[in-house]
């Protein structure tokens, strides 16, 4: 993850240099975007995760200039829990998952420079749980793993600033539900996540 982050900033800082001499009138077709979020997330039990950072990279097709087509990758880090207690010991989950998103982005552009958009988007997801566990002094801790794939949903909701018509910045608030993790065991549940975070766009 901290490779994927590092890529993050290194694109930012060579989009941003091209601020001043990237501005023409060409009708924009093709926007790339990528931001970095801090992700809340919820598995319905008892669990408390800690906020997470997740990468989240789209390719957006104009059909109008209201309307494109979406499609993008997300990565996050390893996530974990506060660690919960049992009558063995103590033990925490860390989960991490990489999806694929397609779907649509409708926008509504309110002046020169700023828009707000929305992103309605299926995804294919695969994760993998990490079950830690701690026992008593004298007990060797054990480390457990797991993987699953399936399907869910992303819903966002953003507010995009350009500052020329290549280049933009964007604020977004998105919710991604991966639906039935471990579906094949009695034990399934959701997994849904709440995120917020710091973008930026390239139009050409």
């Amino acid at each position: 993850m901290q490779t994927w982050i590092n890529r993050f900033v290194a694109l930012c800082c060579l989009l941003l240099s091209g601020v001043a001499t990237a501005d023409d009138q060409q009708a924009k077709k093709h926007l790339v975007d990528a931001s970095l979020m801090f992700a809340t997330l919820d598995a319905g039990g008892s669990d408390n995760f800690h906020t997470g950072r997740m990468l989240q990279i789209n390719y957006n097709y104009y059909f109008t200039s209201w309307l494109a087509a979406s499609a993008g990758v997300i990565a996050t880090e390893e996530i974990a829990e506060e660690p919960q207690q049992d009558i063995a010991g103590e033990f925490r989950g860390i989960i991490q998952t990489n999806a694929l998103v397609l779907g649509l982005r409708p926008e509504y552009v309110f002046s020169d420079r700023n828009r707000v958009y929305a992103r309605t988007s299926v995804l294919a997801y695969f994760s993998e749980l990490q079950v830690e566990e701690f026992f008593g002094s004298g007990l060797p801790n054990g480390i457990t793993s797991h993987t699953t794939d399936g399907y869910g949903y992303l819903l966002g909701f953003g507010w995009a600033h350009s500052f020329t018509r290549r280049i933009s910045m964007q604020l977004e608030l998105s919710h991604m539900a991966q639906l039935d993790l471990f579906d094949e065991s009695s034990r399934s549940f959701d997994l849904k996540s709440n995120s917020f975070g710091l973008g930026i766009g390239y139009a050409f």
